[in-house]
This record gives structure tokens, C-alpha cells and sequence, in this order.
């Protein structure tokens, strides 16, 4: 048995020099996180929300290539709008 080689990128361009079993492009706090939650792990760090929504897209599913995106930035990339702010009373 071998342990799959991954590869957890930030840059739009796939890495071409290594042949890797699974590529995940996106922020790494958001993969970490995702893979972690998907494992039934209980990942507690200040980096990464409780209930955070994210949005997996295969960029190319026969090389295992994976973009895997905040489903908040999503919607603002795809509305052309910043995610909404929230205020708090004092």
C-alpha cells in the first residue's frame, strides 16, 4: 500500500513537473480545513471558521485536479461584489 502523493496549491497554474495522485488548488487554510472536516477530524485553529461553506469544482477530473474555493468569496467573484460586512452594536 502507498500513500497517495497530494498536492494543495495557491497558484492558478497546476504543477506540471511532478505527477501527483490529487491536486487541490486553492487557499491552503481553506483545503486543510475542508479535508480535515471531510475526515471527521475536529480541527480547532483561529484560521479556521466553525461553519464555514466551501465550493469544490473539478478544473480536471481525470488528472484529479480540484479547485477548491470559500463559498463566500465564490459568490462575491461571481456577483462582482465584495462579501457583505458585518456591524456590530456597542
Amino acid at each position: 500500500m502507498t500513500t497517495p502523493l497530494q498536492c494543495i496549491n495557491t497558484q492558478e497554474q497546476s504543477v506540471k513537473h511532478i505527477d501527483f495522485d490529487i491536486s487541490f488548488k486553492g487557499d491552503c487554510d481553506v483545503v486543510v480545513a475542508e479535508l480535515a472536516k471531510r475526515a471527521g477530524w475536529d480541527l480547532k485553529h483561529p484560521m479556521v471558521p466553525a461553519a464555514r461553506e466551501v465550493d469544490i469544482t473539478a478544473e480536471d477530473e481525470d488528472k484529479g485536479i480540484w479547485l477548491v474555493r470559500d463559498s463566500v468569496r465564490v459568490q462575491a467573484t461571481d456577483s462582482k461584489q465584495e462579501p457583505a460586512s458585518v456591524e456590530t452594536s456597542s
